[in-house]
């Protein structure tokens, strides 16, 4: 049983003493930490994409192809860092595609949740940073799936969030700060959600835990 709202959310926060269950409610309370969140109307995409969304688990040339179609350019990720209430973090966004030395990989991802991986390996608390102290921005599209969760410290607390596909063909747009401790966690996330992440500015930097 899903663990957020019919809207497919559910937000916790300090100071906020029921979990925040509404859309209107939780984007107004995310906004004051610069996080955005959007809903993400996919019902538009064309067959093709929308067969490869609703697959468990599609082909590398078909993620592939998904990741390629859904990619967005750089001056729809500069609108949404400052729909988020705070500065890019290099003048224009920076680069595109980014590289995260310590782990070997790099950004634009798809990623697809798939049965039994320990995703919890990766819920530690770190910032994403160039070795000159610049963070990352980051803009998720959550694409389908449920049970993705992700968690910023912040002043007083920990703000912990939790996103559902609402429906068929619905999502999330996510936008914070690398620089900001955050956890993006697949622990809880069905097999077969896929989210594509976008991370932007500094051409190389670390994950520091």
């Amino acid at each position: 049983m899903s663990e957020t709202s019919p809207e497919g959310l559910r937000l916790t926060a300090p100071g906020v003493h029921a979990p925040i269950a509404d859309y209107a409610a939780a984007k107004d309370c995310l906004r004051q930490y610069g996080i955005g969140l959007w809903r993400h109307d996919l019902s538009d995409l064309s067959p093709a994409l929308l067969a490869i969304l609703d697959k468990e688990r599609p082909s590398a040339a078909e993620l592939e192809e998904l990741k390629t179609a859904m990619l967005f350019d750089r001056e729809t990720l500069r609108a949404y860092i400052r729909g988020s209430d705070r500065a890019e973090a290099v003048d224009g966004g920076g680069a595109l595609e980014t590289r995260v030395v310590n782990h070997g990989y790099d950004y634009p991802q798809l990623f697809l949740v798939e049965a039994g991986i320990d995703y919890s390996r990766f819920d530690s608390y770190h910032v994403n940073t160039a070795d000159d102290g610049t963070a990352v921005d980051e803009v998720i599209q959550i694409l389908c799936g449920a049970g993705v969760r992700v968690f910023h410290r912040v002043a007083g607390g920990e703000v912990s969030l939790r996103l559902d596909a609402p429906s068929a063909h619905r999502g999330w747009i996510l936008s914070y700060s690398g620089g900001q401790p955050h956890i993006g966690s697949f622990t809880e996330a069905e097999v077969g959600t896929k989210a594509l992440v976008q991370v932007i500015g500094p051409p190389l930097w670390t994950m520091r835990y």
